[in-house]
């Protein structure tokens, strides 16, 4: 039901009860970031704002990572990478209600490079119902990190 303004009682329009799932945005911050190759160190802290009736059940909602890298072998570094790919061996952190309406998590992440360039890039992404058996959790239902030129997730 949409209505014109607080008080109205006429509504504008109605239709049927439907699911809405809207994408959370999450800052990050990279507060660990080193290459002293050939292994590289990154550790991601991820805030996610929600209203404050949703900070319990989003905060409980699995978190998928998904990351992608190009290394060449000589040159300049690469292309960033199209395709991003689930990967099951990174966890994130335990989430940390931070305020009334929202919450953080970290993901430490190790990858090796050798003496190649390299790019990189990361996704995250909550499941639809935090309540489904993980083994049903595989399609993203909303996922952060990169407007615009948006890789493909699989």
């Amino acid at each position: 039901m949409i209505l014109p303004s607080a008080g109205a009682s006429k509504p504008l329009a109605e239709s049927p009860v439907r699911t809405v799932y809207v994408t959370l945005i999450g800052r990050y911050k990279y507060i660990k970031n080193t290459c002293p190759r050939p292994k590289c160190y990154l550790t991601i802290r991820v805030q996610v704002p929600v209203p404050r009736a949703a900070l319990q059940p989003e905060s409980a909602k699995h978190v998928d990572f998904y990351w992608g890298i190009n290394l060449v072998a000589s040159g300049p570094e690469p292309a960033a990478p199209s395709t991003l790919y689930l990967e099951n061996q990174v966890t994130t952190s335990e989430p940390i209600v931070v305020g009334s309406n929202k919450y953080q998590f970290t993901v430490p992440i190790r990858f090796t490079v050798g003496q190649d360039a390299y790019h990189w890039r990361w996704n995250i992404c909550t499941q639809a119902n935090a309540a489904a058996p993980r083994s049903q959790r595989r399609t993203p239902a909303t996922s952060a990190r990169w407007p615009g030129d948006r890789p493909t997730l699989r």
